[in-house]
């Protein structure tokens, strides 16, 4: 009987046992589960998000683009007009190559007037690059010679309008420069007209504004 009782309590041990650790292998296994699942929830928000996210870059990347052209095409438009009154003030002899300061000086100064503060200076050059006047008139300017400029090269060279880059002759404040051959009576070459763009005019800064994505955006003309 002592046997029996004995028996049966290692028995009883034994079967406590057997489901304790049944318990624990069921216990690691739905730990198991809960984890994977929530590991791929988590993956599944990470994803989502990420989407979400790309999609609104894209989005705005696609309004920045969109605002960025119509800008340009803005710009494009104003300075056109620009270049037309030039052109036309050129060719009905309002404004042409002289030795005179003082006709030169007339002439520029009606120029100035109809660009208004589009511009911040406008300079008359000769055929060989050099600057006989300016309006208004900048010392350190005029006489200066600016053949090795390849946009005055360029114009001097092919005859052609041209909407510089980068532009800051003798030091002065960096622009754009809008530059138009000028032309004799018999119709060639013989200098130019160079008005000097005022990038931080309403009309361009307003409409460069927007396209600006936090301190990283820039403008080139």
């Amino acid at each position: 009987s002592v046997r029996r009782i004995f028996g049966g309590t290692f028995a009883s041990r034994e079967y406590s046992m057997k489901r304790f650790r049944f318990s624990l292998n069921l216990m690691a296994r739905v730990i198991l589960l809960v984890s994977v699942g929530l590991l791929w929830m988590f993956a599944g928000f990470a994803f989502l998000s990420l989407q979400t996210v790309q999609e609104s870059t894209a989005r705005t990347l696609q309004e920045r683009l969109l605002i960025a052209r119509l800008s340009a095409n803005r710009v494009d438009d104003h300075l056109k007009q620009k270049i037309n009154l030039i052109q036309i003030m050129i060719a009905d002899g309002t404004i042409e190559l002289s030795t005179n300061p003082v006709s030169t000086s007339h002439a520029l100064q009606t120029l100035s007037h109809y660009l208004g503060d589009f511009v911040n200076y406008v300079a008359l050059l000769d055929n060989k690059g050099t600057v006989i006047w300016t309006e208004p008139y900048l010392s350190n300017l005029v006489g200066y010679d600016l053949s090795s400029n390849r946009f005055v090269g360029e114009v001097l060279n092919t005859g052609r309008t041209v909407v510089s880059g980068y532009f800051a002759p003798s030091d002065l404040d960096a622009s754009a420069a809008i530059l138009v051959a000028t032309k004799k009576h018999d119709g060639m070459d013989n200098g130019l007209v160079l008005a000097a763009v005022n990038l931080r005019h309403p009309t361009i800064s307003q409409l460069l504004g927007p396209t600006g994505l936090g301190q990283k955006a820039y403008a080139e003309i």
